[in-house]
């Protein structure tokens, strides 16, 4: 890391529909840096949006990677301790001939190089990802079987444009060896794009904390970010000596991710070679394009910002509601929990129209609850894809399999994951427990027949909006489901089903497309006879024990949602590390099932589908 530097910048992100900035407005604003600065840099610039084609500034030009390589050979390390079922606790041996005493290494000051040690690999990946310490990555490189193996682990995960050829003595002895140790900016990107958002093994965890701990390069791709503890920074620097043929710094770079509080995410890599910059003033450079993307995509030229947008088509389809609809609902809902159901009906008929499907999804109705949208062509590679178990929102007491397959289909229309969605019997008629009998059963019957389904049965996850998040938790705190659902995606749900009195609940009250006097009535009608407090139904004031079976935790909110406070509550109460909230500011309820909010839609299904695949790619 603090050895080496490169001239190349390389963005990877994703759901460009949500960032403010377009493609070809970031590509001017950094072809136009780096053409000012190309007498004294070389600099390459590469940017994905969603995955989608490369688009920048020397995409496809070969940079030195200088220390940038600790980052590709630790996913090296990761795969080989997984392989050799062993774990990054175990130690290695560490030979007194590995210390060298003329290179940069931190690790000296506690290992003499004098002894022979046996050392954690858990720490030798401390010392070469966040100190970027030469001896530790040679030892690392050893292990793994050298140069050549990081190289072939790389090209077989897909990822052209990276050449691995040396370790880090290697280009002690011929410096000009540092040359050929070399990476694309397009590749580098691709790479700590793939790592943040596929990679989720214990390993792979533990190199992102580590890389999210950096102690080198802090003026670099995390300078523009400094002071701001809500955006993560996961990177790996690399600073090179000076060419002896041209007096310039051969490379000084910075590779990484970047998370925003909203949860949209982008991977960047900068490289400037060939610098006659001094370097402080190359690392300046790497953190002015840092700033210029971040920037760029969160604030942009001409387009909205992603929370603006929500706010004025959230706007729109409040004033496009009828007026009175949800008075009429609620009179609906008390007319038939006194037994007169006409109204209710109608209600029921209007939010039960079927989805109109996506070509490259297919549906199989496994019986008459249960719809499995999954992407034509099936398991991706032959292997099984994650299923998401789909509860509709809907008050408990309307609703159906057709009112959220849209949500259905657009996940499946990803290609990385099957839904099954669920029809469970609705309140008045059945109250508690009955729907959320019915959603424990389909949770076990995915289980059981996993393999029919081609789904992977250790990624079961069980999701929903409104009522359907209420019946999602309530499913995964059932002692018959605990432990086997791999985690939950929750839109806006209710977790205290009474009134909480909140400062959401007092302000957003009428108007803001879930009325108080409204889930009033979804309450009485599936909870009247259970005592406010059972953590069936009131999910959010589950025990501390009972929560911390729950699994990891995804909760999309509506900034203007009186059910705002209640979840926000819920998830602090969750243990430390298991929850990842994010709040749509400007959105209002409903986003999930009722067209009209598409802002908000398309960012939950991004977040929705790479939270549930972040195994993905391992």
């Amino acid at each position: 890391m603090k050895r080496e530097i490169l001239t190349g910048v390389c963005l990877f992100l994703l759901g460009s529909s949500c960032w403010a900035g377009g493609r070809a407005e970031i590509e001017e604003a950094l072809r136009k840096y780096v053409d000012e600065r190309a007498d004294r840099a070389r600099i390459g610039v590469a940017v994905v949006t969603d995955r989608g084609p490369v688009f920048g500034v020397r995409t496809d030009e070969s940079f030195p990677m200088m220390s940038v390589v600790k980052f590709p050979l630790a996913l090296t390390v990761a795969r080989a301790v997984e392989e050799r079922g062993g774990t990054l606790a175990d130690s290695i041996p560490v030979g007194r001939e590995q210390l060298h005493t003329d290179t940069y290494s931190p690790m000296l000051s506690r290992y003499s190089p004098e002894a022979d040690h046996r050392i954690a690999i858990r720490e030798l990946l401390d010392y070469a990802l966040r100190s970027s310490d030469n001896n530790a990555c040679d030892i690392l490189m050893e292990y793994v079987g050298g140069a050549s193996v990081v190289d072939r682990y790389v090209k077989g995960l897909g990822i052209g444009g990276v050449e691995v050829k040396w370790d880090e003595n290697d280009m002690h002895v011929d410096v000009m060896r540092c040359y050929e140790n070399a990476s694309t900016p397009a590749a580098m990107a691709r790479l700590a794009d793939r790592f943040d958002r596929r990679f989720d093994d214990p390993r792979s965890r533990v190199v992102k904390r580590i890389m999210e701990g950096c102690e080198t390069g802090t003026d670099r791709l995390a300078r523009p970010f400094v002071g701001n503890p809500a955006v993560v920074v996961g990177h790996k620097t690399g600073t090179g000596p000076v060419d002896p043929n041209t007096g310039r710094i051969m490379a000084i770079n910075d590779v990484g991710y970047v998370h925003l509080p909203d949860g949209r995410r982008y991977a960047i890599a900068v490289f400037v070679a060939e610098s006659a910059y001094s370097p402080e003033e190359t690392a300046a450079l790497i953190a002015d394009i840092s700033a210029l993307v971040w920037k760029g995509l969160t604030q942009g030229g001409k387009g909205k910002k992603p929370n603006k947008a929500m706010r004025e088509e959230a706007d729109a389809f409040l004033r496009a509601m009828p007026q009175g609809l949800q008075t009429e609902q609620a009179r609906a809902v008390a007319r038939a929990v006194e037994g007169d159901y006409t109204e209710l009906r109608a209600v029921r008929a209007a939010r039960n129209q079927p989805p109109t499907l996506s070509a490259n999804v297919a549906v199989r109705e496994l019986s008459a609850t249960l719809r499995l949208y999954e992407p034509v062509g099936g398991a991706e590679a032959g292997r099984p894809l994650p299923l998401l178990i789909y509860l509709h929102g809907g008050g408990w007491t309307f609703g159906s399999i057709n009112s959220c397959g849209r949500f259905c289909d657009a996940m499946a229309a990803t290609g990385r994951v099957k839904v099954l969605a669920v029809e469970y019997r609705l309140a008045p008629e059945h109250p508690y427990p009955c729907g959320y009998q019915d959603c424990v059963e389909a949770v076990k019957y995915a289980l059981a027949r996993a393999s029919e389904l081609g789904v992977d049965p250790g990624r079961i996850v069980v999701g929903g909006d409104s009522a359907g998040g209420n019946l999602a938790v309530a499913a995964a705190l059932d002692p018959e489901c605990v432990g086997k659902i791999e985690a939950l995606v929750l839109f806006y749900p209710v977790t205290r089903a009474f009134a909480d009195g909140s400062a959401s609940w007092e302000r957003y009250g009428e108007g803001y497309a879930l009325d108080t006097a409204l889930m009033n009535r979804f309450n009485q009608a599936y909870a009247s006879r259970i005592p406010s407090g059972d953590s069936r139904i009131d999910v959010g004031l589950a025990s501390a024990a009972e929560l911390a079976v729950l699994p990891r935790t995804l909760l999309v909110a509506a900034g203007r949602d009186i059910l705002r406070d209640q979840g926000m509550e819920f998830a602090r109460r969750l243990p430390a590390g298991k929850v990842r909230r994010i709040e749509f500011p400007g959105a209002v309820h409903l986003f999930i099932t009722v067209p009209g909010q598409e802002t908000a839609f398309r960012r939950s299904v991004t977040l929705a589908t790479d939270f549930i695949d972040r195994r993905r790619g391992r």
